[in-house]
């Protein structure tokens, strides 16, 4: 089995829902630069040192902050607060990112007794291919998924989400589908 955990340097984009995830808890959804709460739905993963400057894409760069912020920042190099940022985000949040990222990843959860459903379908056994999909819409229509947007560097959101399920709900809803399909099977 090949060994995909990350390290503080890896490359990984900011638009990743795990690396976001973790970001967001390692940083106890609070803004990097403000201290302030910064909702998982409206949070900002900023380069410290910009991209277009060179910055890399990769969690010792990273931190949390608001979109506010994030834009009034822009591409300012400011040296000190780079050289600053840079030693606090090593000592104390780029290790715990990277942990929680690897955990989140071998978990495949984005919030605790999440998952996305396309994996979690993958590992249940359907008689065939159209139970599967009939099985994808009832889930979709009777359980609220945690919707997670991909979000460009530009900080446009994509127009796709992908939808986290509740793994449990997901579980009683089949054998109650199962159970309704056997007693109308009959």
């Amino acid at each position: 089995m090949m060994n995909l955990e990350i390290n503080k340097n890896s490359e990984i984009n900011t638009s990743d829902p795990l690396l976001r995830k973790a970001i967001h808890l390692v940083f106890n959804g609070r803004c990097f630069y403000t201290g302030r709460d910064v909702p998982f739905n409206e949070m900002h993963i900023d380069h410290i040192y910009p991209q277009s400057k060179g910055g890399k894409n990769c969690i010792s760069n990273y931190v949390l902050s608001s979109q506010f912020i994030n834009s009034i920042k822009n591409n300012t190099v400011h040296s000190s607060l780079i050289k600053v940022s840079i030693e606090v985000v090593d000592s104390f949040f780029s290790e715990k990112v990277v942990n929680v990222y690897n955990d989140l990843v071998s978990n495949k959860t984005i919030i605790d007794g999440y998952i996305e459903l396309n994996e979690h379908l993958g590992e249940i056994k359907f008689d065939n291919i159209k139970l599967l999909s009939v099985f994808r819409s009832y889930v979709c229509s009777v359980l609220l998924p945690i919707r997670v947007y991909p979000i460009s560097k530009n900080f446009i959101r994509g127009k796709k989400a992908k939808l986290y399920f509740n793994k449990k709900e997901i579980d009683m809803l089949l054998i109650s589908w199962k159970k309704m399909r056997e007693r109308f099977s009959r």
